[in-house]
């Protein structure tokens, strides 16, 4: 290691202190919760190779690192989303399977009316794409309406089904 190269080690040294909130802050808008080591390890690369391709000339490094990180980080996730396994959804997962054997009385479609009603509209737009146009989850969520990351399009499934169950058990509990 020749004199040049620890000086370029120190100076990075000082470059990653300075922009490690930054990578933080980048994982949180993009909803990184699982894997944080990976991440912030791959963000730490992208800073590294943001500081050893940097150009005075061309402008602020801050933004330079930023766009750098960030688009690293999104081709990670991408990554990760293409190896998960795709899974079917159906409307029917939401309901219980004789639900016309529980509840004769119960109007099924006028249920999910009014359980759609109270979704918010990105949720609504969700419902509608995954169980009435029949789309699978990683292509209902790149929908130019929605534009969701997986993570976020299987928590508001998630959050959805809750919704979809505590309604039923307080629709069951009023009939007769």
């Amino acid at each position: 290691m020749n004199f040049q190269s620890k000086n370029c080690a120190k100076n990075f040294e000082m470059v990653l202190k300075k922009y490690t909130p930054m990578i933080y802050k980048i994982m949180a808008q993009l909803h990184i919760r699982q894997n944080t080591e990976d991440f912030f390890s791959e963000g730490i690369c992208a800073l590294y190779e943001a500081y050893l391709k940097y150009e005075k000339e061309k402008g602020d490094f801050s933004p330079y690192a930023y766009a750098n990180i960030r688009g690293r980080l999104l081709n990670l996730i991408q990554k990760e989303e293409r190896m998960m396994p795709k899974e079917k959804i159906t409307a029917l997962e939401f309901c219980p399977q004789n639900i016309q054997a529980i509840s004769p009385n119960l109007d099924i479609r006028l249920f999910i009316q009014n359980v759609y009603a109270s979704l918010s509209p990105t949720e609504q737009k969700l419902f509608t794409l995954v169980f009435l146009a029949d789309l699978p989850l990683i292509r209902a969520i790149s929908h130019p309406e929605l534009q969701l990351s997986y993570r976020q399009g299987k928590y508001m499934l998630k959050k959805i089904r809750q919704i979809f169950q505590e309604s039923w058990i307080e629709k069951t509990d009023d009939l007769p």
